[in-house]
């Protein structure tokens, strides 16, 4: 039964033979990443761990080295790229030296699948294609079905992902538990963790403002004749409750930080707004900051419920997990066998996890990644300069600086990883289009369809 995770890679190899690269990309593994669970593995011999998601983009990753070849897709150089290869090198290293270089060459597969690929898909196969739209309109309503099965998971407590593939992998023990707060179930559907779950949909609902403002004609059909709810109406409201029925919240602050940004990029005075913006950020942040030592003062023993245990178990990360960072500074423990301090298992603190595992090199790296991206935007909007390239600039620069900003309560794993990668690659591949508000813009390939089996030939 497991071979069943073998099915994406078959289907995109299939997809090739008679669709263009980027139409693989939205109809085979984005449905993957978005619908499947990368929890469980396929182990094969001699082969590495396969999941769901690195057997539908290693064909297409063959597929963009074959155009690349070829000279029908260009590749311009930039440090982003030095950046992701040392990036990716450095998890080797880090493994091979506290473990094995058998495991440090398993964590460069995972990287180069999780990580390098969706960055060149994002940005070879998006905006050259000009594929934006179209994108983002399969992101949003594939995210909506997850949100209406969301509905039975928050009210019942318990997850149709876990109880549907458990059927599949009986073997597989379950280690993200449906976790359960207020009474009601937090979502996570196929993305293994309600944090992750929230970053997901937050990516969603920016999506979805972007296409409400952008192509104003978008979704207005009825579902129902006889019901007055449009389907723009019903994925937007899908957006927002998947969100908060992740009870999560880090991603809701993020998630306003996000809209704040966007806000911004609506506005006539930019500067002005993002001024504003900055203010008020600061003034929020020295009260959630005053706020924050008070609530976590006392110790987990002393906690009045779950909640201000987490809250507490966060800080603590930081006091229990800062001397391990000084033992090996440079290239950290591995992701795989580094010391637990205290019974704290989880690192629930991306930038803490880095300089735990890559050390403060893998930090840095990681920075230096997100500083090219911002770099790229700002520098982008001298040439996005209609509405609706303006409003996508402004969507995702709110969709990183949400990211980054919850990334402070949870790891940067499973989809979100992936997403993060791909998302790092389209900011990279922008280009401008001449649509306006409420147009569709011709698709413009760099090459000629054709069926992937000619460009072998």
């Amino acid at each position: 039964m497991k071979l069943v995770i073998l099915l994406p890679g078959l289907l995109a190899c299939l997809a090739l033979a008679r669709r263009t690269v980027p139409q693989v990309l939205l109809d085979v593994y984005l449905p993957t990443i978005l619908l499947l669970p990368m929890y469980f593995d396929l182990r094969l011999k001699h082969l590495p761990p396969l999941l769901f998601s690195e057997t539908a983009i290693l064909p297409i990753g063959i597929a963009m080295a074959a155009l690349l070849a070829s000279r029908r897709l260009t590749w311009q150089w930039s440090l982003t790229d030095i950046w992701i290869a040392l990036f990716v090198i450095l998890v080797g290293i880090s493994e091979s030296r506290q473990t094995n270089t058998h495991t440090g060459g398993l964590d460069i597969f995972s990287e180069l699948t999780g990580a390098v690929l969706p960055y060149m898909a994002g940005r070879l196969l998006i905006e050259p294609y000009r594929l934006r739209t179209a994108f983002i309109r399969r992101f949003v309503v594939l995210l909506s079905f997850i949100a209406v099965v969301g509905l039975y998971e928050f009210k019942s407590g318990r997850s149709v992902t876990q109880a549907l593939w458990k059927h599949v992998f009986p073997d597989e023990p379950i280690i993200w538990p449906q976790q359960m707060r207020w009474g009601f179930g937090r979502i996570a559907g196929p993305y293994a963790q309600s944090i992750l779950c929230a970053m997901i949909f937050l990516i969603g609902l920016l999506f979805c403002m972007w296409l409400r403002r952008a192509y104003p004609q978008w979704g207005t059909r009825r579902f129902f004749a006889y019901l007055p709810l449009r389907i723009r109406t019903a994925i937007f409201a899908a957006m927002i409750a998947g969100l908060l029925m992740t009870q999560s919240r880090g991603p809701w602050l993020g998630a306003i930080l996000a809209i704040a940004i966007v806000w911004v990029g609506r506005q006539r005075d930019t500067r002005r707004a993002a001024w504003k913006v900055t203010a008020a950020a600061v003034v929020l942040l020295a009260m959630s900051w005053g706020y924050a030592n008070r609530y976590t003062s006392g110790t987990i023993a002393q906690a009045k419920n779950l909640e201000q245990q987490d809250a507490i178990y966060r800080r603590e990360l930081l006091k229990n997990y800062i001397p391990i960072v000084k033992e090996r500074p440079l290239i950290g423990w591995g992701i795989t066998d580094y010391p637990v301090m205290h019974d704290q298992f989880s690192i629930d603190n991306e930038y803490l996890l880095l300089a735990v595992t890559q050390g403060l090199i893998g930090l840095a790296l990681f920075v230096l990644i997100n500083v090219e991206n911002w770099r790229r935007m700002l520098r982008a909007m001298r040439w996005m300069t209609g509405p609706a390239d303006r409003a996508f600039l402004f969507c995702l620069m709110g969709i990183m600086g949400g990211i980054l900003a919850t990334l402070t309560t949870v790891y940067l794993g499973m989809q979100v990883f992936y997403l993060f990668f791909l998302l790092t690659g389209w900011i990279h591949g922008l280009q401008p289009t001449d649509s306006v508000s409420g147009s569709e813009p011709e698709p413009a390939l760099p090459y000629q369809p054709q069926r992937f089996r000619r460009v072998l030939a």
